[in-house]
This record gives structure tokens, sequence and C-alpha cells, in this order.
């Protein structure tokens, strides 16, 4: 699979202060991440770093639990 930046949409919204972000796969190779805005620089690119984590280790075409996956990027 090649990802590159067209594949990629980086959006910073208002999110509730207990979400730092997520991504939306379309299924079709695009990826929106969504960044909250409320958050610190440093907080968001942690959290971009986490996100692209997902993508490039192709964790979105897996049939494992979002848990353990979650458990996974942060250890």
């Amino acid at each position: 699979m090649t990802i590159d930046k067209d594949n990629i949409s980086v959006f910073y919204v208002n999110l509730p202060c207990k979400v730092k972000g997520f991504t939306l796969f379309d299924g079709f190779m695009h990826y929106t991440i969504m960044l909250n805005s409320r958050l610190s620089y440093d907080t968001q690119i942690e959290t971009l770093e986490h996100e692209l984590s997902h993508i490039y280790n192709e964790d979105f075409c897996k049939c494992h639990d979002v848990d353990l996956l979650e458990m996974q990027r942060h250890n």
C-alpha cells in the first residue's frame, strides 16, 4: 500500500477536551485526521503522529479490537 500526503487530510475542530483526535478512513485509500483545536500545539503534534502511526501500520485494514490496537500504539 502506498500512502502519500494526497491521501491524507487534516482538520482542526473543536472536540470535547478528552478527545485529542481521531481518523476516518473512507475505504478507498483516503484518510481524514481530525485534531482537537482546543489543545496545545505540542499535543496536536503528538496526536497527529499517533494517528499517522495507525495509517502507516495499516490498522484500518486489520480485523482487531480497537482497544487492542490502541494498546499496541501506546506501547
